[in-house]
């Protein structure tokens, strides 16, 4: 699906759909064609094992993850 076409926000989100995270706290939220991963503090899944998790799930449905874009935020 072209970046910027009118459907490809709305088609990402329902293939996407079903990548669910490991941890019960843990959250990612999808938007468009971003993913964001929200590991608090004292989740029970660290976030290396999250992301892990999130790139073989992209491996398997043939979706490229653009590590040079990814960036973690530690608040």
């Amino acid at each position: 699906m072209p970046e910027g076409s009118g459907v490809g926000p709305f088609a990402f989100i329902t293939y996407a759909n079903d990548c669910k995270t490991l941890g019960h706290d843990n959250c990612v939220l999808k938007y468009a064609h971003d993913f964001s991963l929200l590991v608090p503090e004292n989740s029970d899944v660290i976030a290396a094992s999250e992301m892990a998790h999130i790139i073989s799930w992209s491996e398997s449905n043939e979706l490229k993850i653009n590590l040079d874009k990814c960036k973690e935020l530690s608040v």
